[in-house]
């Protein structure tokens, strides 16, 4: 009997909590409304459920029914500045949203710039005193969580348990530009203002852009088109993504002067002669007067010791953006991916001879900075304890630009950057929550990850702004 009682409670109690109305994330205590416009609250509930909402403002009532999947919407309008004020929401039990302020709301968007903090890794100029003085409680915060998604979401979780009061406390890991743009704002209106920090460092504008409008930007048709054929799919896009990678591959290897036929042809003996130069190293090359995106084939000879040969040796390369192929005496020795990855190899003892020995790295660098960098005392080959030092000048020559192969696929595989560089996927999860949300307007702080594509990207961002 004990055993039916509990199992009883249990379902009752389960019923109970999904009678309980949920709202999207952007729905808090705290939050700002946009003055003079019609709101739109979207929720869920029990299936069929009668919902009331009352707001404060004028205590008018709206009333609706949940439909079969216990989703509702009302709309409401709202007044001009103002607050604080609540919003009560009912389908039999109560939650109420307090403190809510109507004003002036604006989303901040874009990539780092528009990113960079107050504090944490931005520091703006006196940073600390302007923590300390950010004291407006007038002024209202939602930070957006980061997240990608490949169709259109309709919630997005954020950041600091959602809307909270501009103080001390809540601004150190804000987006700096939306900060100082609210306080302006404030200033000068003398209204509440609600800022939506809403970023991605390293992102590009066809990122924020939905589906729908990408279809009619020059150059991302393919890529939409695909998108489509594949139900929007993630695994499907991976695999696509796999192929589409093996094709770019091929296309730098037919381009690559180091090869012929795919063999690599400067790794057995020192190189001189037409194309090769000298660059000093570790440092990107960018800082070394080669601005390039491509392959870098570098060399260096080094001095193997008597007591070395036969022996196994340790190559430490320090680190190498993004990712290289690294030779030994004309032998293959390892590879690595990753800009920041310390590159640390094992030399056969078999390929050790006392005498020269022959260093040769393909550098593979697709955007921003390249070559072999990071601290010289990683530069080394050593033995028995021993250490012989690479930093110093080596001899490169180029062997591939990226223009000839085209711009590298961006991989939907997993979370963080460059699956954030994916066309709409920001848009979907981060961008199309907000829409049921009404702003004032936006602001944009953008650019750097569409450098190259300019003619292409001014008619991107006409179509991202429509969006």
């Amino acid at each position: 009997m004990k055993k039916y009682q509990l199992t009883l409670l249990l379902l009752c109690l389960a019923s109970f909590a999904q009678a309980k109305i949920t709202l999207p994330s952007f729905f808090t205590n705290n939050m700002v409304v946009q003055r003079n416009s019609t709101l739109t609250i979207p929720g869920k509930t029990k299936a069929n459920k009668k919902v009331t909402v009352t707001v404060s403002w004028n205590n008018e009532k709206y009333i609706t029914k949940a439909a079969a999947d216990g989703s509702f919407k009302i709309e409401v309008l709202t007044p001009d500045a103002g607050g604080p004020y609540q919003i009560a929401l009912s389908d039999g039990e109560k939650l109420t949203l307090k403190n809510i302020m109507a004003g002036e709301v604006w989303i901040c968007s874009g990539q780092s710039n528009m990113e960079m903090p107050v504090g944490g890794w931005g520091k703006v100029m006196n940073y600390e005193k302007e923590i300390s003085d950010a004291n407006y409680p007038s002024i209202r915060l939602l930070q957006v969580k980061k997240t990608i998604a490949f169709t259109p979401q309709q919630n997005v979780e954020m950041n600091m348990d959602g809307w909270q009061e501009c103080s001390s406390a809540t601004v150190p890991e804000f987006s700096s530009v939306a900060y100082f743009y609210a306080r302006k704002l404030w200033e000068e209106l003398n209204v509440p203002i609600g800022v939506i920090d809403c970023t991605w460092g390293g992102t590009p504008a066809e990122s924020w852009t939905s589906h729908q409008t990408l279809k009619q930007v020059m150059g991302f048709e393919d890529k939409m088109a695909q998108m489509s054929s594949l139900g929007f799919d993630r695994d499907k896009l991976i695999e696509a993504y796999y192929r589409e990678m093996e094709e770019w591959r091929e296309k730098i290897f037919i381009n690559d002067a180091g090869f012929i036929n795919k063999v690599p042809q400067w790794t057995s003996a020192l190189q001189s002669g037409e194309g090769w130069n000298t660059m000093e190293l570790p440092g990107y090359w960018e800082n070394k007067g080669l601005n390039f995106d491509g392959t870098v084939w570098f060399q260096k000879s080094v001095e193997i010791p008597t007591e070395w040969a036969g022996k196994e040796l340790t190559l430490s390369l320090s680190m190498i953006d993004d990712d290289d192929v690294t030779y030994f005496n004309g032998e293959e020795i390892g590879k690595t991916s990753g800009c920041s990855t310390l590159r640390n190899y094992k030399i056969p003892a078999r390929l050790v001879k006392a005498g020269k020995g022959i260093i040769t790295v393909r550098a593979i660098d697709y955007g921003g900075e390249g070559g072999i960098h990071g601290d010289a005392q990683n530069l080394f080959v050593e033995a028995n304890g021993k250490k012989i030092s690479l930093a110093g000048n080596w001899n490169y020559h180029i062997g591939a630009s990226m223009k000839e192969a085209g711009a590298r696929p961006v991989t939907p595989e997993s979370y963080g950057y460059p699956t954030s560089c994916y066309p709409t996927v920001l848009y979907n999860a981060m961008i199309h929550p907000l829409t049921v949300f009404p702003i004032k307007g936006a602001i944009w702080y953008q650019g750097e990850n569409n450098v190259g594509h300019d003619v292409q990207y001014s008619m991107l961002f006409q179509a991202m702004i429509t969006d």
